[in-house]
């Protein structure tokens, strides 16, 4: 019987809780209520994540616009006959990008910079 109790009143606390979130989210919807900057953050980040999760499973089940598949039958072939130098750039994690000086007649990494921060 101590359970059921128990389970009931963890239920009530966890409604209770979903209510208040719902109201508080309904009023900085309608922008007629400031709750304080850091609840304010709480309540427009939990309310955002459900369009932030669908956001990123489809960027994720998605190709880039910019992909082109190579073809099956490509045979690489380098002709040049002079050096061409290229910048080439990707992300190593969050906030931190690589960028390469590349050679594309030898394919020799001619310089790396690694960049951290904010952009």
């Amino acid at each position: 019987m101590r359970k059921i109790a128990q389970a009931l009143a963890t239920l009530v606390l966890i409604a209770t809780a979903l209510s208040v979130v719902t109201w508080a989210a309904k009023h900085r919807a309608k922008k007629d209520r400031d709750f304080g900057s850091v609840i304010n953050t709480v309540v427009e980040t939990l309310s955002n994540f459900p369009d932030l999760f669908t956001q990123a499973v489809h960027e994720t089940a998605t190709l880039p616009p910019t992909f082109v598949k190579t073809p099956k039958n490509f045979t690489p072939i380098n002709t040049l006959e002079l050096d061409v130098k290229a910048l080439m750039t990707y992300s190593m994690a969050r906030q931190h990008r690589g960028i390469d000086l590349l050679n594309l007649r030898n394919q020799d990494t001619l310089h790396h910079w690694d960049v951290k921060g904010g952009f």
